[in-house]
Order: C-alpha cells, then sequence, then structure tokens
C-alpha cells in the first residue's frame, strides 16, 4: 500500500487514515500511516479506530 504524502499536512502528531483490504480473501481494515505502511489490520472497523484513539493519531477521511 502506498499513500498520496501531499494530502497529509504536516503536524506534530501522527496522521493516518483508514482504508479496507483483502487478507488472504477475507475483508479487513487497516489503520494506514501518512507514510503509506500498515499500523493495524483488523476485521473489526471500530478496531482500528480505537487504536488511533489510545495512540493519539488522527484520522483522516478519505474520499
Amino acid at each position: 500500500m502506498e499513500a498520496d504524502r501531499s494530502e497529509f499536512p504536516e503536524s506534530d502528531y501522527c496522521t493516518a487514515y483508514v482504508r479496507q483490504v483483502d487478507v488472504q480473501g477475507d475483508v479487513m481494515w487497516a489503520l494506514v500511516s501518512s507514510d503509506g505502511d500498515p499500523m493495524i489490520i483488523s476485521a473489526d472497523k471500530s478496531s482500528v479506530y480505537f487504536f488511533a484513539a489510545n495512540h493519539d493519531i488522527k484520522v483522516v477521511l478519505r474520499h
């Protein structure tokens, strides 16, 4: 996975976004850093948001 780094403004905190991914045929959700690296992958979409909240990660909504 690779992110378009121009979409993420510079900040003092970590910025990430949630992306639907396919893991061996299963639909899962990944919290992806602004560098394009997955931080956590879970079958439960809310888990990635809880992870972000617990680690002071700002989640950016992408359209």
